[in-house]
Formats: structure tokens, sequence, C-alpha cells
């Protein structure tokens, strides 16, 4: 009997062994920032989302502004959705590299949560592919652009990817910057200088003057706090002093479509955030005034609002137009056709019902 219990004890205890030791294989299985199918030898720009600690002040979601309290429901909408996929465990968002043209720039990674399902339901777009490796759920964008797992990263940009996040681990998002040394080295060789919108700068400010960066940010305060590393005090102070420009000259690269929006952003940016150097490392703050984050973000929202408008006007004129052309195309007529008049030739409804089933 007493050799029974024993033996009984026994299996008890390799059972609970084998779950706990089941359970942390399983846990370590998560992604993490520096880990596959998240961070590749070519991945610049890793972002990580704690998606249960992202909380907005209650007087943005129900802000007098529209488009305040629009843009903060639309973010909590997919950041559930997130959470739910994900089943609460951080969700990334790698930039890559690309080195062949069919590759995406950009990725969304999760684990695969018991929601899971609702990843693969719903209408499919063309610019985002799904897909499954490594017991994560990865959304790529970029038209026609499917998931390709790159070559694992080196222990290098490992550590610098750890360096910047350690800087901002108590923010809800973290965004780590830490390009790949070989791109470094590559664009000192080639483009000695930046070019001319950018202000003509020798290139080494930026690459040496930017080894790895680090930002967190904060939704219930609106609050961002950043280090850049730099490789020596001296390269920290020679891009804490070009660096405001650098931005604003960075906008003429974006399209006329959204000029206007990082135009704002980047005038907010300069006026608003807080900078100094400490030894080789430039630290930065914003805004400058605390507790004014609510303040900067509606002031954003206002002078964005515009074009965001007028973007969705024009998108919906299009679509009318597109709609009118199928009709033709399928009736030999623009709309109403005969078949739809009385007898008088009268048309009873407007031709902009007679284009509903045309709309996309």
């Amino acid at each position: 009997m007493v050799k029974k219990r024993i033996l009984t004890r026994s299996l008890l205890l390799i059972g609970f062994g084998y779950l706990v030791a089941s359970g942390s294989n399983a846990w370590s299985q998560l992604p993490t920032t520096t880990q596959a199918p998240v961070a590749y030898s070519n991945t610049f720009i890793v972002t990580a989302i704690d998606a249960n600690r992202m909380k907005f002040p209650t007087e943005l979601r129900n802000s007098g502004d529209a488009t305040i309290a629009g843009v903060v429901r639309g973010i909590e909408t997919q950041i559930d959705r997130i959470n739910r996929l994900s089943n609460g465990h951080t969700a990334y968002v790698a930039m890559d590299i690309p080195y062949g043209e069919r590759l995406p720039f950009a990725r969304l990674v999760l684990h695969k949560g018991p929601n899971s399902q609702e990843f693969w339901a719903g209408k499919k777009s063309y610019v985002a592919h799904r897909s499954e490796v490594d017991n994560c759920l990865i959304t790529t964008f970029g038209e026609y652009k499917t998931f390709v797992a790159g070559s694992p990263i080196s222990e290098d940009q490992i550590k610098l990817f750890e360096q910047a996040e350690r800087k901002v681990a108590n923010f809800p998002v973290r965004i780590l910057f830490a390009p790949p040394p070989y791109f470094t080295e590559t664009i000192e060789q080639t483009l000695p200088q930046l070019p001319q919108q950018l202000g003509s700068v020798p290139t080494t400010t930026l690459t040496r003057g930017m080894r790895w960066a680090a930002f967190g940010f904060d939704p219930s305060s609106f609050k961002i706090e950043g280090t850049i590393q730099s490789e020596t005090a001296a390269d920290a102070a020679k891009l804490a002093k070009v660096l405001p420009s650098l931005l604003a000259n960075a906008v003429s690269f974006v399209p006329k479509q959204q000029r206007i929006w990082f135009e704002a952003l980047s005038a907010e940016f300069n006026n608003n955030v807080a900078m100094k150097v400490v030894d080789n490392q430039i630290r930065l703050s914003l805004p400058k005034v605390e507790g004014d984050g609510a303040g900067l973000l509606s002031r954003i929202a206002r002078v964005a609002s515009g074009p965001v408008r007028g973007s969705t006007y024009i998108n919906r004129l299009r679509a009318i137009q597109l709609a009118i052309l199928n009709y033709e195309s399928a009736n030999r007529c623009l709309p109403p056709n005969a078949q739809q008049r009385d007898e008088d030739g009268k048309n009873g409804l407007s031709w902009r019902v007679h284009i509903l089933p045309y709309l996309d």
C-alpha cells in the first residue's frame, strides 16, 4: 500500500512537472521584440503595443470635437480587435528594408489566441495579406505582397533592440529603431551627403547620431518620451542641432495629399518638444508642458481634419462616377433605362437609386 501511494505521488509530481514545463515552453513561444517572425536581419523598426494597457482619457473619447472623438473611438475599436485575436498579449508592427520589389514593407504580428478564427473572417482587402507562421497571425501590407520570412537577426542588432526597449519599458506603446549595421555602412559609403531637400548635411550626422532610438507613448496622458543613442557625445550634439530642420524638411518627400497633415505634425513637434543632450544621448519629451497632451492632440486633429474630410468627399465622388460608368456598361444608357420608366417616359425614382447596385 505504501509503495502504491509513493508511486501515485511520483506520477502526480511528474505530471505536474510536465504541465509546468509544457506551459513554460508554450509561453516561451510567444513572440518578443527580437524573435521571429517579428524581427529579421532586414528589420529596422519594431513597434510593441500592449493593447490591454491602451487607455485613452474619457474627455477625448467623449470630446465635443467629432474628429477627435471619432479618431479615438476608431483606434479603440482596432485595439479591442487586436486584444481579442492575441488573447491580450503584446502585438508587434515590424518594418523591414525590402530586398525585393514584391516584398512587404510592414507587418502586423499577433500571438495566435483562442479567437483567431476572427482573423480569417470578413472581407479580404487587396492591400493586406493574411498568413499564419510560428503560431502567430501575420498581416502584411502592400498590394499582392505576401509574408516572406527573412534571414535571422544578428546578435549585434538584437542587443540594439534590447537596449532601446529597456529605455521605454514602462510605456504601453514602444517604438524601437535599430537599423542593421550593414545598412548603415552601405548608406554611409553610397550617400556621403543627405539630399538637398534635407539640408545636404553629411550622412554620418544621421547614421552616427542615431545608432538606435526608442520612443514610448502613453495614450492616457498623450505623453511621448524618447531617447536617441549616438556613437559619441559629439555625434549627439551634431544631430540635436539639425534635428528640427531635418524633420521640417522631410515633409517635402510626403505626397501632396498628406503634406498638410505632416506639416502640422512637424510644426507641433518642433514647437512642443523638449530636447536635451546628455553625454552620447539625445533625450526628448513631448509635450513640453506637463498635462498638455490633450491640447496637443486637439490642435493636430483640427488641422488634419481638413484634408481628411476633403479626401473622403473625393473618394465618394469617384465611387459614384464609377457606379454610373458600370451602369452604362451594363445597360447601354445612363440611368434610368427604358424599362425603368413609366408609359409617359417619366422616372419615378431618382437616378441615385438606380446606381445603388453598382456601388461597392
